[in-house]
């Protein structure tokens, strides 16, 4: 991009980019100021339908994590919108719903329990403690508290009002905490008093405090790398991002911009590409279709893609971008471009996040919904092999094929049976799926159901018209499938309904081999009770006693000769049974 553009879209973007800097900067307590960010609130974000309503509280919330000093502050903004949110939308922090379910009686406690029994407070921390006193650099108190008997230099805040410190199991040091506040007065305490150590924690945290002489102080000690740059982006402080590109070279990472909204960041990392399609990709990251609008009119692709081969319209699926997608759409994207780097249409990835809507818009532009993945599935067998019931249900009422199978040959019906999902598995029955399509291995979902004891599911299967008797490529029937596993109600339930007790196999092998080899006995006992031959020999003309002496199978050989079989039985090389043991 040019400096002109550059320029263009600066000018563009003001006052967006403006009312994210001040919520992440917020440092007022005074009401009449607060009025003025709320009314540019719902100027900017609200009225323009910029921003969902709980993306709006979801913003204050996430900004009052690294910015907690000013959680009152914070609080006071989110009243605001919530109280003039018809729909009253609730954010996604526990911590704020924890305040409005005490503040409105919303009746949400038994979600909040955990934070009922901490009693958190709107000042963060009580008057008349070490942590109050290092969140207000209040050096006085701060002294005091250092000095007196019993105080621990080692000691640790652990809170819900700070960002996860996965440094240091979300626990923040005194002098961590001074960083993270910018409390530069406690910070040179701790340090000459105590030579307290600058740990990395400590730098990232120093980009949250904006305080200059903490963070030079810390860059003498450890060397920045992407995730301060990452904390710089959350500080939405232009010249912090500036100076780590310009000093150590480290670039801005186009999602940090996304998930902390900081358009400013992600319009100076556009600065530096020459490429406006990739520009444009990029511009996606935040919603404020006037930037994507702009770069289409300077004849950027709509199909454009990444480096590594990704289209946009793919990119915000796979970020969940309901807005961008349908921007995208609207204009002309094709719906079911091709990722390059996953071999995915933009319809498979909705399935791997259950993107109910996102599905529900590129099925109304045209979605291929059998269009199948490396592995030969479509959405439907994904979002079966995740156990994601309301996709499912969507793509089937969208007309997707039910019965196409993978690679493998398994069908939605086998992986929500895999899952043991009975609600979705009686759903796709109910939609025409296959209960007798087979696999690759020529194993139905009753093959499956019969060796895993699932007895329940085998009943289901058959009220919608499975074959009790099917066989697979090797000639096993679902009987011999429940042999081979001790599931004796399973074998008792297929008998009951009709199950032919002496298939044999393409080896002619009945159930009770099978069992007798695998050591089966409550198998074999039930077999045998239900009439089948103990003494029936397969293509080899060996019994169920040479299978269970040739595996070692002691009960097994004792049951078999207490129920009268024939030991003296010989195999086509004229051995019996004991000839097998004696070889051992």
């Amino acid at each position: 991009m040019n400096k002109d553009q550059y320029y263009e879209v600066m000018a563009l973007c003001k006052d967006y980019y403006e009312i994210f800097n001040t919520l992440y900067r917020l440092n007022t307590t005074n009401q009449s100021e607060l009025t003025k960010i709320y009314q540019d609130i719902n100027s900017i974000l609200i009225k323009t339908k910029l921003l969902e309503p709980s993306e709006r509280l979801d913003i204050i919330s996430t900004a009052s994590e690294y910015n907690c000093r000013y959680f009152k502050s914070y609080w006071t903004l989110y009243k605001m919108i919530y109280e003039n949110d018809p729909e009253k939308v609730l954010s996604n922090s526990f911590l704020f719903n924890y305040f409005a379910n005490k503040e409105y009686e919303l009746g949400i406690d038994e979600e909040l329990n955990e934070y009922d029994s901490k009693d958190y407070i709107l000042d963060v921390h009580e008057e008349n403690t070490i942590f109050r006193a290092i969140m207000d650099d209040d050096a006085k108190s701060f002294e005091t508290f250092i000095n007196s008997d019993g105080f621990n230099i080692n000691q640790k805040l652990k809170s819900k009002f700070y960002p996860y410190n996965i440094q240091n199991d979300n626990q923040y040091s005194l002098l961590e905490l001074c960083c993270f506040h910018g409390s530069v007065n406690c910070f040179k305490i701790l340090r000459s008093k105590f030579q307290s150590e600058i740990t990395y924690s400590c730098l990232q945290f120093s980009f949250l405090g904006r305080n200059n002489e903490i963070i030079s102080e810390c860059l003498k000690c450890q060397t920045p790398d992407k995730y301060c740059m990452e904390y710089a982006i959350i500080s939405h402080n232009i010249e912090y991002i500036k100076f780590l590109m310009n000093e150590y070279k480290i670039e801005i990472d186009e999602r940090e911009c996304r998930y902390n909204n900081n358009l400013q960041a992600l319009l100076l990392c556009i600065e530096q590409i020459d490429d406006i399609n990739i520009s444009f990709i990029y511009s996606l990251e935040i919603d404020f279709p006037p930037l994507w609008e702009y770069f289409l009119n300077h004849d950027a692709d709509i199909n454009a893609r990444d480096n590594n081969g990704s289209p946009a319209l793919f990119r915000q699926v796979m970020y969940n971008r309901k807005k961008a997608v349908e921007f995208l759409l609207i204009h002309g994207a094709d719906v079911n471009i091709i990722d390059k780097d996953s071999s995915l249409t933009s319809i498979n990835e909705t399935a791997f996040g259950n993107r109910f809507d996102i599905a529900k818009i590129l099925i109304s532009f045209g979605a291929d919904l059998n269009s199948k993945d490396l592995n030969g599935r479509t959405a439907l067998i994904t979002s079966a092999l995740y156990n994601s019931f309301e996709i499912s249900e969507l793509y089937v009422k969208s007309g997707i094929d039910i019965n196409a199978k993978d690679d493998s040959g398994n069908t939605a019906l086998d992986w929500a049976i895999y899952n043991y999902s009975e609600k979705l598995m009686i759903f796709l029955l109910d939609n025409g799926a296959d209960a007798n399509s087979k696999d690759s291995r020529g194993c139905t979902a009753l093959h499956y159901c019969s060796s895993n004891g699932y007895n329940e599911q085998i009943e289901i299967l058959l009220s919608y018209g499975a074959d009790i008797n099917s066989k697979n490529n090797y000639g096993e029937s679902v009987l011999h499938s429940a042999a081979e596993y001790e599931h004796p109600k399973t074998i008792e339930l297929l008998i009951s309904h009709g199950a032919e007790v002496t298939a044999t196999d393409c080896n002619g092998k009945t159930a009770l081999h099978v069992a007798a080899e695998h050591g089966c006995v409550e198998n074999a006992e039930i077999l045998i009770l239900h009439g089948i031959d103990i003494n029936a020999k397969d293509y080899n003309v060996k019994t169920s006693l040479h299978k269970a002496t040739e595996k070692d199978r002691v009960q097994m050989i004792r049951f078999l000769i207490s129920h009268g079989t024939d030991i003296n039985s010989k195999d086509n090389n004229g051995d019996t049974a004991l000839h097998y043991a004696a070889a051992k």
